[in-house]
């Protein structure tokens, strides 16, 4: 196995041909195209197989595994929960693979974090049997105060091992309202109006988080038994 610390990712087929011809003796002069000409098979065959090796080298590491790589990384330590955005780039990719891989797990503030990191907001996570979250009668001056319609959670031993999640996100609506070519306010052919054209590609669809991102993340966060009930707030 070769030292992957030691690989020059750089190195060419001229580079490999420069380091062998140094290597000979002096006798042999400058011109010497039999030489040049043995190794040339030499070059083709061990050039592909070091171009191979940095590959596999560069696929091995999160930090460096490109395209497809990337998809198989997720695959191996997400299975089908953490699939590729439609036209998402590999930075962005990689990014999230990263967070969710180092994501502490099986805690509420675990999946605080993970939404957070998600949705840009965070939710609100509420356990129904945990009386350190609902309000208490005769409890004053403090955080579990409980008063009828103004502060505080009933909570109840009936709804064991679950929770209740309300989830905030924002509202993108994409380009359905934005002008394109040949509407009265992409410009072409008006006036007396301001232009608004505006181009958009597949990589919009990066900018959108989905239901169904939303419930993925909770359930590679969430505690296995346990029930979550969610609540999405689009807002």
């Amino acid at each position: 196995m070769p030292n992957l610390n030691i690989i020059d990712t750089s190195l060419s087929a001229d580079d490999i041909y420069n380091r062998l011809i140094q290597q000979l003796p002096k006798w042999f002069g400058k011109d010497h195209p039999l030489v040049d000409i043995s190794l040339q098979a030499y070059l083709t065959t061990n050039g592909f197989n070091y171009s191979q090796l940095i590959y596999v080298y560069e696929q091995m590491r999160l930090q460096t595994a490109f395209s497809d790589g990337l998809d198989s990384f997720a695959k191996d330590y997400f299975g089908p929960n953490l699939p590729r955005r439609t036209g998402e780039n590999d930075d962005s990719y990689r990014n999230r693979i990263s967070t969710n891989l180092l994501n502490e797990k099986a805690t509420r503030r675990g999946m605080s974090n993970a939404l957070f990191n998600l949705t840009g907001y965070y939710p609100v996570i509420f356990e129904g049997a945990n009386g350190t979250l609902n309000g208490g009668y005769n409890v004053a001056n403090s955080p579990y105060s409980l008063a009828y319609g103004t502060h505080g959670i009933y909570g109840s031993v009936s709804y064991p091992y679950q929770c209740f999640i309300d989830v905030f996100v924002s509202a993108y609506q994409g380009f359905s309202n934005r002008s394109g070519y040949n509407s009265l306010y992409g410009g072409y052919g008006s006036s007396g109006i301001n232009a608004l054209l505006w181009y958009a590609g597949e990589s919009i669809a990066q900018t959108t988080v989905t239901d169904k991102d939303i419930y993925q993340t909770i359930n590679l966060t969430k505690m296995e038994g346990t029930i979550c009930w969610t609540r999405i707030n689009r807002i």
